[in-house]
């Protein structure tokens, strides 16, 4: 999934609402995992991202039993720039 969408991760912008996409589970039970703790500098940098993302349209505010960690990793060609990972 993440390689047929390449051409919007990594880029975005521009809002986006021509793209939705759902995922099919097969068991009913909720996939959670503990929040990871997470420094007050990167605190800020996930809320950043996350704030850009929902006035970008990629992803909308949700409630849900489900939860993933993040990881955030800093990018070394620039210091303010940053990734992050929602790993299971």
């Amino acid at each position: 999934m993440l390689r047929h969408y390449s051409y919007v991760i990594g880029r975005i912008k521009l809002k986006t609402t021509d793209i939705e996409l759902s995922i099919t589970v097969t068991d009913d039970k909720p996939i959670y995992h503990s929040p990871r703790r997470l420094p007050f500098t990167e605190r800020d940098i996930v809320d950043k991202q996350i704030d850009e993302w929902i006035q970008n349209g990629v992803i909308e505010p949700c409630s849900s039993a489900y939860a993933s960690q993040v990881l955030v990793v800093r990018k070394k060609t620039a210091v303010h720039e940053s990734a992050l990972i929602f790993e299971n």
